[in-house]
């Protein structure tokens, strides 16, 4: 919130802040931000990692799985980028906010959980993919191979953890969107926090593909008001 005016960007891509960031001045009160995922590329990442069954191939590759693609030779090509591009993006993002609003309170979201932990994936894996010929999938879709889904979820956790390092280091309090969600996944019982696949790219009823649904959305309006009543 700057100046009472709502500057809110939905990207959360941290190369396109410029215009927000020349809004904020010694008078805004208050900065709420989301930001690192797209940085990540995840989007592109989960597309990538679409399997034909729970057991592979990877679509896009052919390979068994989409974690041999982006680990080889020890090397953890996502890892990289979680230190080497979104660190330092975030490092300049949380660094002039800071700099511009020096009054201002300040949030930091982390990611609610895409990708269930051990203890929340069903016994049969997550794998799901429906196919009615009208291009309408369902919420729940998860059409990742069963060693995709625990590799994602721990590419989250790093992401998740960078976040609150860099925002701690600045002086934002964590909004934590993670809390409780490792249960609220599309792999869970309803309620789910996120949707699956559904309709890539298309208008969705209750919320793009692995973004928030309703419910979710409201877990954020929760955790914000949890903290700013602590802070």
């Amino acid at each position: 919130m700057v100046n009472g005016q709502d500057r809110t960007d939905s990207d959360g891509k941290t190369i396109h802040i410029p215009p927000q960031i020349n809004a904020l001045n010694s008078s805004t009160d208050m900065v709420l931000v989301s930001a690192g995922g797209t940085d990540l590329g995840f989007s592109r990442v989960i597309i990538s990692c679409l399997a034909e069954s729970g057991k592979g191939p990877v679509a896009e590759t052919g390979s068994r799985t989409c974690r041999q693609d982006y680990v080889k030779n020890g090397h953890d090509e996502l890892d990289r980028r979680i230190t080497d591009v979104v660190g330092p993006a975030l490092d300049a993002l949380y660094g002039q906010i800071s700099a511009r609003a020096p009054h201002a309170r300040k949030f930091a979201y982390d990611y609610p959980d895409l990708f269930p932990d051990r203890a929340n994936t069903p016994a049969a894996g997550c794998y799901a993919f429906t196919t009615t010929g009208t291009g309408d999938l369902k919420e729940t879709d998860m059409p990742f191979t069963d060693e995709d889904v625990v590799y994602l979820h721990q590419v989250q956790d790093k992401l998740n953890g960078l976040i609150k390092r860099e925002a701690e280091k600045y002086g934002f309090t964590l909004l934590p969107a993670s809390s409780r969600s490792q249960a609220r996944t599309a792999c869970s019982a309803a309620p789910h926090w996120v949707n699956g696949l559904n309709a890539l790219g298309a208008p969705d009823r209750n919320g793009e593909a692995f973004h928030p649904t309703r419910v979710g959305i409201a877990h954020y309006v929760d955790v914000f008001k949890y903290a700013t009543k602590k802070n």
